[in-house]
């Protein structure tokens, strides 16, 4: 893979103090390259270097692909909200323990 960009990636921070991934993507002719990986990866260091313990995510409960994801990278699913979506679609949340 050269250097130019093939992905993107957005967190903030929740309740002001959780570190929370709130978007990944990666061009369709780039994914199942282990980008979706290396990400979110970078991210768990930075955070770690600035003492948080724990990166929380998301996705809606229709979404099997983002649910195996999570699954797939080291989220565990910690809860639901239901209805918050629309067509009252719930969000599952998950979260991963970061590395110091």
């Amino acid at each position: 893979i050269d250097a130019l960009p093939r992905g993107a990636m957005v967190y903030e921070r929740v309740w002001t103090r959780h570190p929370l991934l709130s978007f990944l993507w990666v061009e369709p002719q780039y994914r199942r390259k282990g980008i979706a990986k290396i990400l979110p990866e970078y991210l768990e260091t930075l955070l770690s270097k600035e003492g948080y313990t724990q990166l929380l995510s998301s996705t809606q409960v229709d979404n099997s692909l983002g649910y195996a994801w999570h699954q797939g990278v080291g989220f565990v699913e910690c809860g639901i909200i239901s209805g918050m979506n629309p067509g009252g679609l719930g969000e599952i949340f998950f979260r991963k323990p970061l590395l110091k």
